[in-house]
């Protein structure tokens, strides 16, 4: 039973870990966007600054969890490949839930900008975490 659990831990560590960070940024992005009444950011000052918001929790994250959780190489790069695209069809899908409830969206919940968030995120954990 032990072993299964560190199976399932090592395989989807790195895409639930993202996905928590992707979440609580995003539900902080609507939180404070609520309360600010600015003119709209330029889509690309928007990916920088998701740039940096992945950077920052990609750091956080680090800070948590100084490993990686797949202890393969190989295991890496595939993860740095699909965890991304996985996270941000996620967030994609949450966005659009939103929208048919009415809600209003922000640009973390387009796939786009969301992918952005979570490529930084990996690529910035396969560049600096310990192998494990």
């Amino acid at each position: 039973m032990e072993f299964i659990l560190e199976l399932i831990f090592e395989v989807f560590g790195e895409l639930i870990l993202q996905l928590v960070f992707e979440a609580l940024s995003q539900a902080g992005i609507h939180r404070f966007s609520r309360s600010s009444r600015r003119e709209p950011v330029t889509p690309w000052l928007a990916v920088v600054g998701y740039v940096l918001l992945g950077f920052i929790s990609a750091a956080l994250s680090l800070w948590w969890f100084p490993s990686f959780f797949i202890p393969s190489h190989v295991g890496r790069l595939v993860s740095l490949v699909v965890t991304p695209v996985l996270v941000a069809g996620a967030m994609a899908l949450l966005g659009s839930w939103r929208h048919r409830r009415g809600q209003r969206a922000v640009r973390l919940d387009k796939f786009t900008y969301a992918y952005v968030f979570a490529f930084t995120m990996a690529a910035t954990r396969f560049f600096f975490a310990n192998a494990g």
